[in-house]
């Protein structure tokens, strides 16, 4: 039983780097850039927000993933520049990654929005297996390590926002990472088709109770090439534009619950909670995250729009 334990570890390891642009994160809507490079463009101050993201709790060498994710508007152009940093670790493997994002909108009329971004990234990546605890040391699939390597990645989005909608298109994980292993000791770097992550993504809100609160539904669609379509269907309710809970559900058999609170639209927290909806401990999971958020107050340069956080 150690033993396909520690099997899964490796395959789940070396599938996260080769099929995986990034870790899920449970507050992409309120962060839209995470999964859209575009959605940079709808930021109209200089932003950021913070992540910690621990899954299957309980599991040992389970995920463990931190980041930073950072917007800088350009004068008055439409143009948003962004920087990104994330350092995950999954059983031996542990990688670093920072990218910069470039998003442009422009101004199909005063209440319309068309915006297109870039995401060029970089990941450093270091493995040491000798750190698994193997029944077998000569087994050769478990015992090859590899030295840090940089590899480049790409991101591309489209995304159209008006003040009560907004739907994006993104194509990530353009280029595939193969690890060394002991038949193929040198790391490479190709396109595959088959590897290429396509988001779909889309949101509306409404108010209502004499405009104090905001009902904000939203969902996102992901697929890769062969693979079964992966789905979220998010609801939020915001009050006063300060305090926001709402409840998630994820094809891959998870729901996942959240509260966050922004104090005069300069400081957000938000923490979810993840469960696997299994029906034994193996699937029967649990996960956190915790989002920390600011906005410098808004200086004369700036061009206001409105912006959809849901």
């Amino acid at each position: 039983m150690k033993r396909i334990l520690i099997i899964i570890i490796f395959f789940v390891a070396v599938g996260k780097i080769t099929a995986q642009e990034q870790p899920h994160y449970s507050f992409y809507m309120l962060r839209q850039s995470l999964i859209n490079p575009a959605a940079l463009s709808t930021f109209d101050r200089i932003s950021g927000a913070g992540f910690f993201n621990a899954q299957m709790v309980g599991f040992k060498g389970a995920p463990l993933v931190g980041a930073l994710d950072v917007s800088f508007p350009i004068g008055k152009t439409g143009l948003v520049t962004g920087l990104f940093v994330q350092q995950d670790k999954i059983g031996a493997t542990y990688k670093s990654t920072i990218g910069v994002g470039f998003g442009y909108r422009i101004k199909l009329n005063p209440q319309n929005f068309l915006a297109f971004g870039l995401n060029a990234n970089a990941y450093m990546i270091n493995a040491d297996f000798t750190q698994l605890n193997v029944q077998d040391p000569n087994d050769p699939s478990l015992t090859a390590n590899f030295n840090t390597f940089w590899s480049p990645n790409f991101k591309l989005g489209a995304y159209y926002f008006r003040r009560n909608f907004y739907v994006g298109f993104a194509v990530g994980n353009i280029l595939t990472v193969n690890l060394p292993n002991y038949m193929n000791p040198d790391p490479s770097i190709d396109a595959r088709f088959q590897d290429v992550h396509f988001y779909i993504n889309a949101g509306w809100q409404k108010k209502f109770g004499n405009n104090a609160w905001k009902f904000q539904p939203s969902c996102l669609i992901k697929q890769i090439a062969g693979s079964p379509t992966q789905f979220d269907v998010n609801i939020q309710f915001l009050y006063h534009e300060a305090f926001g809970f709402g409840v998630s559900y994820r094809s891959l058999n998870t729901i996942m619950t959240q509260i966050n609170y922004t104090h005069k639209d300069m400081f957000t927290i938000a923490y979810a909670f993840n469960m696997g909806l299994g029906f034994d401990n193996r699937t029967n999971y649990t996960g956190h995250e915790v989002m920390l958020g600011f906005k410098i107050p808004q200086t004369k340069n700036r061009i206001p729009v409105d912006i959809p956080r849901f």
